[in-house]
């Protein structure tokens, strides 16, 4: 079908922001940390809701879409059932605009699905992906059914059958899995009596059942970041940073729960794959843009006089972080909440859009923008629903590409 891209203009953006998306239905791209652009730039890949104010069922389907953006065409080319509010059906692509990654369900069970674009078929996988290696050689992924019982609407939802918590403790059977996308093999990555392992060592031990959540590969390809939680009798989750290589060798203990319990949510890859940014409360109490390396060496604040919020990712050449923000942080206003760039050399920063985001501030019904970056880092692409409805934005950055991108 034909789109016609608008132009959005409620609060004055200080950047040109195109709606891409129609009025027919409610449309969220994935997470903060993919690029919802298929490698060439030209097609960007999204995820229709059948609804937005409850989460979904086991039987609920959704679309996979794919929308030109030279000929403004929007194509639905795969109905799942594997989806959540917050990271969509973790649909992703590959290293060309062939193939696209992403999640369903098969007689019930969680599977991983590769599809082609050319010849409209598709292969199943054993095993979910949460995200798929930058040579798309292999994915990785907690279980999926597994991560609802920590945080709702990063996963899916699962036939009761195959809906049960995490074993108790630290099992050496279940953890992150590797899935092999050239023979579909899938293999244990790292148990969770390996990080288990870890926190004894270093005096870090935190008690529970284990669970997997994010796990997110540097574009190098060389090192994964994974966060663990462990839940407890009636004290909620307790998560944790480790990172590794890519082949789950060299586990190591990045942030402590004992540091990440002062406040603190959301790190991300520095371009140069051994440095990593995480908001993380300061010695008064209040979220700072933090970096420190891939082991947790290093520990320093970005930008020392603004406050942080959001889902923070570096730029392409590291000078600029791009965020968005909670309802409840200090830099929203309520439900509308701004779209930040920051400058780490000067400390300025700037909102370059106000999005409303439904007023919603917690729990899995609520609308993050996650803004991300597409490939040749001039534009970003962020959720909104400045009507009410969930719809897709582009903002255009070319104005300010002596901050963001290297000549």
């Amino acid at each position: 079908m034909k789109i016609k891209f608008r132009q959005y203009t409620k609060h004055d953006p200080e950047v040109p922001v195109l709606q891409i998306t129609p009025d027919d239905g409610y449309y969220i791209h994935t997470f903060y940390d993919v690029s919802p652009w298929s490698p060439s730039g030209r097609f960007l890949t999204c995820l229709r809701l059948p609804f937005q104010d409850r989460e979904p069922g086991p039987d609920d389907p959704a679309e996979i879409c794919v929308i030109d953006l030279v000929d403004r065409e929007l194509r639905p080319v795969y109905k799942t059932t594997g989806w959540g509010l917050q990271t969509a059906a973790h649909q992703m692509w590959g290293t060309t605009d062939r193939y696209l990654y992403f999640n369903d369900k098969v007689n019930g069970r969680p599977a991983g699905i590769r599809y082609d674009l050319v010849q409209e078929r598709f292969d199943v996988f054993e095993y979910t992906f949460y995200q798929v290696a930058p040579d798309e050689s292999f994915a990785v992924s907690p279980s999926l059914v597994a991560i609802n019982y920590t945080q709702p609407g990063y996963g899916l939802a699962s036939a009761p059958e195959f809906d049960r918590p995490n074993a108790p403790g630290a099992p050496d059977d279940d953890g992150f899995w590797r899935v092999d996308l050239r023979t579909g093999e899938r293999s244990l990555l790292a148990s969770f009596k390996d990080f288990d392992d870890v926190l004894n060592e270093v005096g870090e031990a935190v008690p529970g059942v284990y669970y997997g959540f994010h796990v997110k590969f540097n574009e190098q390809n060389t090192r994964l970041m994974l966060v663990v939680r462990t839940v407890g009798e009636g004290r909620g989750w307790r998560p944790m940073l480790f990172s590794c290589d890519v082949d789950g060798k060299n586990l190591r203990l990045v942030v402590p729960y004992r540091r990440w319990k002062q406040g603190g949510h959301h790190p991300n890859w520095h371009p140069d794959g051994e440095r990593i940014v995480m908001n993380l409360a300061d010695g008064s109490g209040t979220l700072r843009f933090y970096e420190l390396w891939y082991d947790g060496r290093g520990e320093r604040v970005l930008a020392p006089g603004v406050i942080a919020s959001g889902h923070p990712t570096y730029s392409p050449n590291g000078r600029c972080l791009l965020t968005d923000a909670y309802p409840r942080e200090p830099v929203s206003n309520g439900g509308l909440v701004p779209i930040r760039l920051i400058d780490l050399e000067s400390g300025a920063e700037e909102a370059i859009c106000w999005m409303w985001t439904l007023g919603i501030d917690r729990g899995a019904l609520r609308l993050d923008p996650h803004p991300a970056w597409n490939r040749t880092g001039d534009q970003i692409c962020f959720n909104g629903a400045p009507d009410g409805a969930r719809q897709l934005f582009v903002a255009d950055l070319t104005s300010r590409l002596h901050l963001i991108r290297d000549a």
